[in-house]
C-alpha cells in the first residue's frame, strides 16, 4: 500500500457557525501538499449528528478501512467533532480501527508538535472540549432562532390551521444558496379558525363549535390550536415546547412556562384579539384537567435543581412556585428556605468569577496531572513477571497434552490461562497508556487551559434559563450551601474518558477543576 495516498472526511452541521465542507476540503489539500500526499478518496457527510453511527458518509469510511482494496493509508480530518461529540463509545471504535488496519489520522485543527506524546495528550482533551462545544454550539443555535423570533420571522415548523408559510429571500448567499425566511399569511381555513377561537375565547364549548362550524379535527387537534392563540393574536411565538428524551419530555411536561416563551407582537395578520388569546390561554392554565395531573412545572427557574445541597449532603428542593429554595429537614422548626433568585445569582456570579481566574485555570491543569497520577512502572514490571510465567504454564500444559489420549481437559485449561494473560496484557497497555499521557501533560500549560475557561465564560451571557442549567450541570458536581451561615462552596467537574470502561468498572475518571472559595450568599 502507498504511503503517499490519503483520504478525507468532512461534515457538517446545523450549526452555522461551523466550518462548511469546502473549507475543510482546502484545508485537506493544503495539509496534503506540506505532507506531499495525494488524495484519492472523498467521504461526507451533509447535516448529519456527530453521534450518529448510521451517517452514509461515515459507514461508507468505515467499510474502506477494513477493505483489502483500498489504497491509501493517511485520512485527513478538520477535528475531533467531525467524527462524534459526546459518544465516547463511537469514538473509540473509530480509533480502534484505524489503528488495527494501520490509518494515519491527521487532525487539520490539531497542532502537529512532532512529540508523539504530546500528541496523544491533545487527543485525549479535545474530546472533551468536543462536548462542550456541543453544548455551546446548541445554545446559540437557540439564540439565533430567538434572535429570528425578534425579527418576525418564523423559527421553523408548519403553518398551523388557517395560515400558511411565505417565503421571502433575504438577499444573504450562504455555501452558494440563497437564504430565505418565512412568515405567516392568512390561508383559505383562516375564517373558520377565527370563529372557532372567538367561540371558546366567549366560552362556547369544543364539541359544539366543531359542529357547527364543521371542522373535522380531534379534541386534542382542537385543544393544540388553543394553545396557539397568540399566534393567532398575531404574534409569532418560540420556545413554548420542552426538548424530548428518549422516555418522553425532559421535565416531564410539554410546555415550558409562559414566562419563558419568546413572543414578538405584530409580526403577520390576527385573527383573533390580543385579549381573547390571553382568555383561552387562561382557560387552558387552569382548567381541572391541568391540575389534576400535575404537569404544571417551572424547573427552569432553578438553575441549581439537582445540584444544591448542604455540607452535609442534605438536598434543597425548588418551590412549585419559583420563589425559593427549600430545606426539608426531620424535627419541628427544621425547615429552612432562601430566595432563589440571590442563591442563583450568587453561583453565577462565582462561575463567571473562577472561569477567568488565572489560579483556576492552573487548579484545573493541576488535577489533568493528578488524575493521570505517578508512574506505574513497578506495577508494570510485576504484570510483564506474571504475564511471562503464564506463557510458561501454558507452554508445559502443551507438552502435557501431547502425551495424553484425552486432550480437552487440558485444552479447557490452556483456554483458561489464556484469558488471564489477555487481561493481564490489557491492563499493561492500559497503564503504559497512562503513563505516556502523564509525561505528554507536561506539555499543556495553564495559559492554554485559561484561554478555554475564558471562552466558556463568555458563552454563559448567550444563553437563557434552560440553556445555563444545562450548562451549569455538565459543569458543576455540586453546590453545597449552609443554611445557617449562607456560605457557598462550589463543586466543578469535567469527565474525561482516560479508561478502558470494559476493563475497568469505575468507568471514567473525573477530574476536580477546584473547589471554589466560599462565598456568601447576597
Amino acid at each position: 500500500m502507498s504511503n503517499n495516498l490519503a483520504a478525507t472526511y468532512s461534515r457538517s452541521s446545523q450549526d452555522r457557525s461551523a466550518v462548511s465542507p469546502a473549507a475543510q476540503q482546502r484545508k485537506f489539500a493544503d495539509l496534503a501538499r506540506t505532507d506531499g500526499n495525494a488524495i484519492v478518496a472523498e467521504f461526507a457527510d451533509s447535516v448529519e449528528s456527530a453521534d450518529d453511527w448510521e451517517r452514509p458518509g461515515f459507514r461508507d469510511l468505515l467499510l474502506a478501512l477494513a477493505s483489502r482494496a483500498r489504497t491509501w493509508s493517511t485520512l485527513y480530518i478538520y477535528d475531533t467533532a467531525r467524527i462524534a461529540r459526546e459518544d465516547e463509545f463511537l469514538r473509540a471504535t473509530f480509533n480502534h480501527t484505524c489503528k488495527v488496519h494501520g490509518v494515519i489520522v491527521r487532525y487539520a485543527m490539531l497542532p502537529e508538535v512532532g512529540n508523539p506524546l504530546v500528541d496523544m495528550m491533545v487527543s485525549r482533551i479535545a474530546p472533551v472540549f468536543d462536548a462542550i462545544h456541543s453544548v455551546t454550539s446548541r445554545e446559540k443555535g437557540r439564540a439565533g432562532m430567538r434572535e429570528n423570533v425578534r425579527q418576525g420571522w418564523r423559527a421553523g415548523g408548519r403553518a398551523p390551521w388557517g395560515y400558511k408559510l411565505e417565503h421571502v429571500n433575504t438577499g444573504v448567499i450562504r455555501e452558494g444558496i440563497p437564504v430565505t425566511k418565512s412568515r405567516l399569511v392568512p390561508a383559505d381555513g383562516a375564517p373558520t379558525a377565527a370563529a372557532y377561537l372567538k367561540g371558546r375565547a366567549a366560552d362556547y364549548s369544543r364539541a359544539g363549535l366543531a359542529l357547527k362550524l364543521d371542522i373535522v379535527m380531534s379534541h386534542s387537534s382542537l385543544v393544540g390550536v388553543e394553545w396557539n392563540a397568540l399566534t393567532y393574536a398575531g404574534a409569532t411565538v418560540w420556545n413554548v415546547h420542552n426538548e424530548t428524551v428518549s422516555k418522553g419530555y425532559a421535565t416531564g411536561t410539554k410546555r415550558r412556562p409562559r414566562d419563558q416563551w419568546v413572543i414578538q407582537e405584530g409580526t403577520h395578520d390576527a385573527l383573533i384579539t390580543q385579549a381573547e388569546a390571553e382568555t383561552i390561554l387562561r382557560r387552558l392554565e387552569n382548567s381541572a384537567h391541568a391540575h389534576r395531573r400535575g404537569r404544571r412545572r417551572t424547573s427552569a427557574v432553578h438553575l441549581l435543581t439537582g445540584m444544591l445541597r448542604t455540607f452535609e449532603g442534605t438536598a434543597w428542593y425548588g418551590d412549585k412556585g419559583g420563589r425559593y429554595y427549600r430545606l426539608h429537614s426531620k424535627g419541628p422548626g427544621s425547615s429552612r428556605s432562601v430566595p432563589a433568585d440571590a442563591v442563583d445569582r450568587t453561583v453565577l456570579a462565582k462561575v463567571n468569577l473562577d472561569l477567568r481566574s488565572p489560579a483556576f485555570a492552573e487548579n484545573a491543569l493541576q488535577g489533568t496531572r493528578r488524575i493521570l497520577g505517578p508512574s506505574h512502572g513497578t506495577e508494570i514490571a510485576e504484570l510483564h513477571g506474571k504475564h511471562k510465567d503464564l506463557g510458561r504454564r501454558i507452554s508445559r500444559f502443551m507438552d502435557m497434552a501431547v502425551e495424553l489420549d484425552s486432550r480437552a481437559p487440558v485444552l479447557r485449561k490452556i483456554e483458561e490461562i489464556e484469558r488471564e494473560r489477555a487481561q493481564i496484557a490489557g491492563r499493561i497497555s492500559e497503564l503504559e497508556e497512562r503513563d505516556r499521557a502523564a509525561v505528554a501533560a507536561a506539555a499543556i500549560t495553564a495559559d492554554d487551559v485559561q484561554r478555554l475557561l475564558g471562552t466558556m465564560a463568555e458563552d454563559l451571557h448567550s444563553y437563557d434559563r434552560d440553556g445555563l442549567k444545562n450548562y451549569l450541570g455538565a459543569m458543576l458536581d455540586r453546590v453545597e450551601l449552609d443554611p445557617e451561615t449562607l456560605d457557598c462552596q462550589l463543586h466543578y467537574r469535567i469527565s474525561l474518558p482516560m479508561r478502558n470502561k470494559l476493563a475497568s468498572p469505575r468507568g471514567a475518571d473525573v477530574i476536580p477543576l477546584m473547589n471554589s472559595t466560599t462565598t456568601k450568599v447576597a
